[in-house]
């Protein structure tokens, strides 16, 4: 399973991805290729900016932040679920993902 199937899995199964589990869960290093590789077949990936915390302090003490992009696929928003035209995309464009071993 190559990294377009790894990401797709991941997102039909999580709210979403960062950089930062793209790599440790998927040893995915190159996560917005992924995403413009899928865009580019017609899956609907939105992207949210969010600010989080880092490890590092200001000199009053308070932490740092930086800004990461979340990558989700688009879901409707009157029922927060997948809808049915969005999976039968998927199947058809990424046809192993759904095929049982």
């Amino acid at each position: 399973m190559g990294h377009k199937e790894r990401l797709m899995q991941y997102l039909l199964d999580n709210e979403g991805i960062t950089q930062r589990q793209a790599t440790e869960e998927l040893g995915n290093t190159r996560l917005a290729a992924t995403v413009h590789t899928l865009r580019a077949e017609g899956i609907d990936i939105v992207s949210i900016d969010k600010i989080v915390p880092t490890r590092w302090k200001t000199k009053k003490g308070e932490a740092k932040s930086t800004k990461v992009t979340f990558y989700k696929l688009a879901i409707d928003d009157n029922t927060k679920t997948r809808t049915n035209s969005l999976l039968a995309r998927l199947k058809s464009k990424v046809p192993n993902l759904f095929k049982k071993n």
